[in-house]
């Protein structure tokens, strides 16, 4: 049989995406049914602490699975946030899966959900069900490299769709002796755009004011440095990091839309955090090809010839970022390999520490600049960097080195993306 649905509902126009469906067949004469669909097992879409629905699947991070230095086994790590699980015999699903699919409905992979790791219970029981509905969050890891490959076919920015399956329990209640699927759920999730921030700096209040731009989904979870929850500007996801070593900071350029590192730097490199044996890491343009360099060796790690063409804006805020020295020239590095527009500093740049400090308030009316404008009109880089030096000055009686600040490359904006 073939049924033809208009797309309306007692609301309206149902909005786009995609839907599951209940087929019942009643025979007269008996009043004797049977149904497609599970009569006891109910997967309930779950709400958010502001009382929204969610219809989003949340981004979760980023793992390199060990392997800084090899971007195939990358994967981006999703949240599948939330669901419950009802049933009405208080009896857990007897199986489920979770596919994804592309941008046209193709289905990508599939995972058991008895595989997933659920974040709310600390193990993998996404499939319990009890009367009342029991609450599941699982963790699904995709690779990188299928999300891409599939995002490159599409002409506009993709919607990817996960769509939760599971199987109820109860052959012996049905007339056919079968087990019924529930009816299904999907979430979306779109090609991420990440904004990664690698804040050496130990103040606290300077990191979380610069994540925050007032936008209306938070960063699922906690920057695990500071503790504090990081917003996303429109259109892309928040990220922050603290304290990082120079091959971590190394694996997130290659992946950052938007890139932000605010700690020491010098002509040619920045100043990363120091390794678990206490020595010091730098994010390097070049190696200056002397073997008894200390700044060369390992844990630092330069930029080499990957392709950072993914990345709009680096800022790289720390003292003679901007400058050449014999580890060559930073962000006529990061041009080279794809970067469209980069800030420097070519001078000394003043740090206070607390809110009040001088590169807070230059921080905060850049980003503010570039994606919460107060007339609503996003910024050119440039247009931020004047702006953000200028209140220095008026706040600090000068311009504390804000003024050094050079744009090369696109003098772009940043949003929309």
């Amino acid at each position: 049989h073939t049924f033809v649905w208009d797309g309306s509902t007692v609301s309206g126009a149902a909005e786009p995406g995609t839907y599951t469906y209940e087929i019942e067949v009643q025979q007269p004469a008996d009043g004797d049914s049977a149904t497609y669909r599970s009569q006891y097992l109910r997967i309930i879409r779950a709400v958010d602490e502001y009382g929204g629905v969610i219809y989003d699947a949340e981004f979760y991070g980023y793992d390199d699975n060990g392997t800084p230095e090899d971007d195939s086994d990358d994967e981006y790590q999703y949240f599948i946030r939330y669901y419950a699980l009802k049933d009405d015999h208080d009896t857990a699903a007897k199986e489920g899966t979770l596919t994804l699919y592309n941008w046209d409905m193709q289905p990508l992979r599939t995972w058991v959900v008895n595989d997933l790791y659920c974040d709310i219970h600390g193990w993998n029981d996404g499939l319990d069900a009890t009367a009342q509905g029991l609450q599941h969050g699982l963790i699904v890891a995709v690779p990188i490299s299928l999300l891409e490959a599939s995002a490159e076919e599409c002409p506009d920015d993709p919607v990817f769709r996960w769509v939760l399956h599971v199987k109820d329990d109860h052959a012996g209640l049905y007339r056919d002796h079968r087990e019924r699927w529930a009816l299904n759920l999907n979430q979306k999730s779109r090609r991420q755009k990440v904004w990664n921030f690698d804040c050496n700096t130990e103040d606290g209040d300077t990191l979380d004011r610069i994540a925050q731009f007032r936008q209306k989904y938070p960063w699922c979870g906690v920057n695990p440095y500071y503790g504090e929850t990081c917003y996303q500007a429109e259109g892309y996801l928040a990220y922050a990091m603290g304290s990082q070593v120079a091959t971590t900071v190394h694996d997130r350029l290659k992946r950052a839309n938007v890139f932000f590192f605010h700690g020491h730097a010098g002509p040619g490199g920045l100043k990363c955090a120091n390794d678990g044996a206490g020595e010091e890491s730098y994010l390097l343009a070049a190696t200056c090809g002397d073997p008894g360099c200390p700044v060369c060796d390992a844990p630092s790690v330069a930029v080499g010839d990957i392709n950072l063409g993914q990345c709009k804006l680096a800022v790289l805020m720390g003292c003679h970022s901007g400058c050449t020295g014999v580890h060559g020239n930073l962000p006529e590095r990061l041009l080279d390999r794809g970067v469209a527009c980069v800030v420097g500093f070519n001078n000394t740049i003043t740090y206070s520490s607390g809110a009040g400090g001088e590169e807070y308030t230059f921080a905060r009316v850049f980003w503010d600049a570039l994606c919460v404008p107060n007339d609503c009109e996003p910024k050119i880089v440039s247009e931020a960097l004047r702006e953000a030096r200028d209140e220095v000055r008026r706040l600090h009686g000068d311009y504390a080195g804000y003024n050094s600040g050079v744009v090369i490359g696109t003098d772009l904006t940043i949003i929309p993306y």
